[in-house]
């Protein structure tokens, strides 16, 4: 760590008079930005037997479906990436 950033973060622990060291205050602003973090992560819950057959979905081989197949040959071209 750089000395300016430990001078800081040892000026600000100070400040916030919390009666925290500088590893409490450390810690406690690491927990509150993975808290920020987590809220803007996409999370789905799924109960155990859903997630098997999701699963198992998943991994197995795939299938032609005539009418979807002609559909994204018929459509190719039209559709581009938003990226």
């Amino acid at each position: 760590m750089h000395r300016a950033d430990e001078e800081r973060i040892r000026a600000a622990a100070a400040a916030a008079a919390t009666g925290l060291q500088e590893a409490g205050f450390v810690r406690q602003a690491a927990l509150l930005r993975a808290q920020e973090v987590e809220q803007h992560v996409p999370l789905s819950v799924l109960p155990v037997e859903a997630f098997d057959a999701f699963r198992a979905a998943v991994g197995a081989p795939g299938q032609v479906v005539s009418g979807l197949a002609r559909a994204a040959e018929t459509s190719k071209g039209l559709l581009k990436d938003a990226g």
